[in-house]
Order: C-alpha cells, then sequence, then structure tokens
C-alpha cells in the first residue's frame, strides 16, 4: 500500500478524532475588532458581544449583552464634547477596571457579589485655544483607559439566593473604545449619527477567565 496513503489515513483519523476540541479551543483564541455604526444619538442599541454586532433587527445579534448609547456634539474633528455609555441591562452585568498585571481569577473571585460590576461612561473633548495669532488644540480622554488599566465584562450572570454569582461569561476590553458623533461632513460617508469601534475578546465558555486570545479583525 501506498505510505503517502497511509499517512494521510493517520492524519485523517487523528483530525477527526479531535475536531471537537481543536474547533472549541480556536474559538476561545480570537478577538475581535469591530466598528458599528448608531443611527441615532442619546439612544440605547443592544448589542450582542459574542456575535459582534448590533441585536436584529439592526444587526445580526440574538442577545442584549450590553447596550451602547453616544451623545454630544461634533463641530469639526478640531472641536468636540463626546461620550460613550455602556449600559448592562441584566442584573449582575457590568465591567469592572483592572490591572493588565491582575491575577484574573483571584481579582474575580473578590467581586463575586450582584453589584461588584458596573456600568461605564468614556467621555473625549477637544477645542481650539485662540490666544493672540497663535491656536492651540486642547484635549481631553478623560478616565477610563490607560496602558496598564483595562476592563473586564461579566455577562449572563446566574446567582444563588446569597446574592452571589455562581455562573457567568467574561469578556476582555483590549483596546480603547474608539467613538465619534458623525458631524455634516461625516454624513458623506455614514448614514448614522454616531460610530463606536471596540476591540475585545469574549470567551463563550461559562466561568472560564482565560483571557489569552490572538488579535484578528473579525469579519
Amino acid at each position: 500500500m501506498n505510505k503517502n496513503f497511509i499517512a494521510l489515513t493517520l492524519l485523517s483519523i487523528f483530525l477527526g478524532g479531535c475536531s471537537s476540541n481543536t474547533t472549541e479551543q480556536h474559538q476561545v483564541k480570537y478577538a475581535k475588532l469591530i466598528s458599528v455604526e448608531l443611527p441615532l444619538k442619546n439612544v440605547f442599541y443592544a448589542y450582542d458581544l459574542e456575535v459582534g454586532d448590533l441585536v436584529s433587527p439592526l444587526g445580526k445579534g440574538q442577545k442584549a449583552h450590553v447596550n451602547l448609547l453616544i451623545k454630544g456634539e461634533a463641530i469639526s474633528a478640531e472641536e468636540f464634547d463626546e461620550q460613550l455609555v455602556l449600559a448592562f441591562p441584566n442584573e449582575g452585568d457590568g465591567a469592572i477596571e483592572v490591572l493588565k498585571t491582575d491575577d484574573l481569577n483571584e481579582k474575580i473571585q473578590q467581586v463575586n457579589k450582584l453589584d461588584s460590576f458596573h456600568d461605564l461612561e468614556f467621555s473625549q473633548f477637544s477645542r481650539i485655544l485662540v490666544n493672540g495669532s497663535n491656536k492651540e488644540i486642547s484635549r481631553s480622554l478623560g478616565h477610563g483607559f490607560t496602558e496598564n488599566l483595562t476592563y473586564i465584562f461579566r455577562v449572563n450572570s446566574r446567582f444563588n439566593n446569597k446574592g452571589d454569582v455562581i455562573e457567568a461569561n467574561y469578556a476582555y476590553l483590549i483596546t480603547h473604545p474608539s467613538y465619534f458623533v458623525v458631524n455634516e461632513k461625516g454624513r458623506e460617508f455614514y448614514r448614522s449619527e454616531g460610530v463606536v469601534k471596540l476591540g475585545y475578546y469574549f470567551n463563550p465558555i461559562v466561568n472560564d477567565l482565560d483571557m489569552s486570545y490572538d488579535f484578528v479583525k473579525s469579519k
């Protein structure tokens, strides 16, 4: 019998025997980099972290893990005052600040109560300052994200009668949220009033805090 045929047959058997585990490992090793348009300012839109899209009928999402809202004004690329709100609609869900050097298992065990996680609000502000003939741009991204500080999201929370969360899924924010209100010039490119860009890793395995990933752009 041909040696190549034997090798291919053995490889096929091996791959077939471990396909389910390989699929699961592959599934949990990828992060999402998404850009989503919010049709109107000052309106919450439900977003599915696992799918990476707005909830139907605006997108392909099925479950409202977090509600996104953008507000503020954008006069130009140099002058704006904008805020992004992430509100978690389900009891026990929310976000906490963590250092990238923290032990995530230890951190979560310390904050397993229903009210340990909370909603988030990011802000950014910029304006042109004129001093005589000189112009300067003053910018502020507010508090909320540094090279060492990030956030963990807790969703799909289930809890016991003592108020302890016993089951949940976790997501890890890996880039600072990018967002903007669409100004007059931007309407040439966007039909919405706001745009949000998020980079995060969602672990679909319940109670699994493994946040290792290979960063790729999601489709």
